[in-house]
C-alpha cells in the first residue's frame, strides 16, 4: 500500500515539475515576442508609454487624496 503511495507521489511531482519547465519555457517565448513587437511596432510602444503614465497619474491622484482627507 505504501509502494503505490510513494510511487503515485513520485507521478505527481514529475508531472508538476514537467508543467513547471513548460510554463517557464512559454514565458520565454511569448517575452522575446512582445519586445521584438515593440521594437517592429512604435504605436504599440508609445500605447505602453501611455499606459504607464495614466497608472502613475491615478496611483498619485489616490495618495493626494488620502492625505487631503486626513
Amino acid at each position: 500500500m505504501k509502494q503505490d503511495e510513494k510511487k503515485l507521489a513520485k507521478q505527481e511531482l514529475e508531472r508538476i515539475y514537467e508543467n513547471r519547465f513548460k510554463w517557464l519555457q512559454a514565458g520565454r517565448t511569448l517575452r522575446g515576442r512582445f519586445a521584438q513587437t515593440l521594437d517592429d511596432n512604435p504605436k504599440m510602444n508609445w500605447v505602453l508609454k501611455l499606459v504607464i503614465l495614466a497608472n502613475i497619474g491615478i496611483w498619485s491622484s489616490l495618495v493626494l487624496f488620502i492625505f487631503k482627507i486626513f
